[in-house]
């Protein structure tokens, strides 16, 4: 699983690449309608999120579901079967976004018939794992066990209801708005939040089911995010036809959400202390303070732009993408390699390489930070444009294309930084084989050859 999600991290990461470079130029591989921005974008973009981040999601949350709680691992053709048809269906419909089926509704751009096989697979993945998981578990105590569960049982619940609401029943008009907003804000604030947050914690302490420093400051941490992340999602709908109300609670709930973040904070704050007293080491800690600040940058953002006076400048332009890509592409993605690294570890022996890791998180991370300062600043640089009469729309757009450059550049930065992650990924597999399968190999090769001098 973690294998297959690698290779469509890498596509869809070069994918993007290309969209960014051609939103600044457009006759760049302009000769095919498969290429365009308009179905190249969201085509890049629903691969990264379900044929990366929701397979390799679900993958670390079984695998530490069950190795924290020690019980059997349920039977693996059910889940390998359920994710072969997960692949199968998000490659459908990914070649039928590049053939202009999509929905045209952002991050649900997925065709109905494509979506169809991702909601049935992924719930039969997770009811299978949850009623296995469950039986085995005897302490519920270990609060990474609820970010396990948090993450099974979010996500379907969340695409299905998105699924129903804008592409089956065909919601049209403001609703629309809503259930897509609401969405984005569930799978990027609160299932990101989950996993991610997850991730960094159990990986900081080791797998092991130890207790957690700060107990009870990582389970307000969890209610508080399950609380405000959702109702966050309203702040996105400022300045569109909606009740004042509705954008009030959405601003509170964005501002609210700084609660979690700063009780992660002190979490890990005290954790790191006891470590340090005690003599260990805290490992690959660059990528789980960069990770920690992505997130809390895209919440300060997302608190910032609550004011009426930054709000009227900043929405409807790029400054909104700047924090749903510092939530995907500068927490969630690092913290999913970092638990692929923690994961691919093989007993015989063989380690990854450090050197070559810490590059491509390294890379990953400078992409990830000149995407969001291009997309902040011009956001900012194109809201002012757009709010001053004096300045013409061409005038705009080529002032916000400087700093979409920059952009571009991040994505090219993250492509390298991924390819080479797929290669030490490649490097690893390849060389379990040789120590695991090869040796089996040969004893089955020299006994074949006995056999046949015994023979004659």
């Amino acid at each position: 699983m973690l294998a297959v999600a690698t290779c469509w991290l890498v596509v869809s990461v070069f994918a993007m690449a290309l969209a960014s470079i051609k939103l600044n130029a457009p006759e760049f591989l302009g000769t095919s309608c498969f290429l365009s921005y308009g179905r190249l974008q969201p085509a890049a973009l629903n691969a990264l999120v379900f044929g990366f981040c929701v397979p390799v999601g679900h993958a670390v949350a079984v695998w530490g579901l069950f190795a924290g709680t020690g019980a059997p691992l349920p039977r693996k053709d059910v889940m390998l079967t359920s994710w072969a048809v997960w692949n199968v269906g998000l490659l459908i419909g990914t070649i039928g976004i590049l053939r202009g089926d999509g929905t045209g509704i952002e991050w649900l751009e997925l065709p109905g018939y494509a979506s169809r096989m991702l909601i049935v697979s992924v719930l039969i993945f997770a009811v299978w794992v949850l009623r296995s998981g469950w039986r085995g578990c005897n302490d519920w105590n270990d609060v990474r066990l609820w970010w396990c569960v948090g993450v099974l049982l979010l996500f379907p619940w969340i695409y299905g209801a998105a699924l129903v609401g804008s592409v089956y029943a065909q919601v049209r008009g403001v609703l629309a708005a809503v259930t897509q907003a609401w969405f984005v804000q569930m799978l990027l604030v609160v299932w990101g939040g989950f996993f991610a947050l997850g991730v960094l914690l159990s990986y900081s302490t080791g797998t092991g089911a130890q207790t957690l420093v700060s107990d009870r400051v990582a389970r307000f941490a969890f209610w508080t995010l399950v609380l405000f992340g959702g109702v966050g999602a309203f702040q996105r709908l400022q300045g569109g036809p909606f009740p004042v109300w509705m954008i009030a609670v959405g601003n509170a709930s964005a501002v609210l959400c700084l609660l979690p973040l700063c009780a992660v904070l002190i979490s890990f704050r005290s954790m790191f202390g006891e470590q340090r007293a005690k003599g260990k080491t805290v490992g690959s800690r660059g990528i789980v303070v960069s990770a920690l600040g992505f997130y809390g940058l895209a919440l300060v953002l997302a608190a910032v732009s609550c004011f009426h006076s930054v709000g009227r400048v900043v929405q409807f332009t790029t400054y909104r993408q700047a924090i749903d890509m510092s939530l995907l592409i500068g927490f969630l993605v690092p913290s999913l390699l970092y638990a692929i690294h923690g994961i691919m570890q093989i007993d015989a022996g063989l380690r990854w390489s450090g050197q070559g890791l810490q590059r491509a998180l390294f890379l990953t991370v400078a992409g990830g930070a000149l995407i969001v300062a291009g997309l902040v600043i011009g956001g900012v640089v194109q809201g002012v444009g757009w709010n001053d009469p004096a300045v013409s729309v061409a005038d705009v757009t080529r002032r916000t294309g400087k700093w979409l450059d920059m952009t571009a550049a991040g994505w090219v930065l993250v492509s390298c930084g991924i390819v080479w992650f797929a290669v030490q990924v490649c490097m690893l597999i390849a060389g379990g084989f040789r120590l695991i399968l090869w040796p089996v190999a040969r004893v089955w090769f020299q006994a074949d050859i006995a056999e046949k001098e015994a023979g004659a």
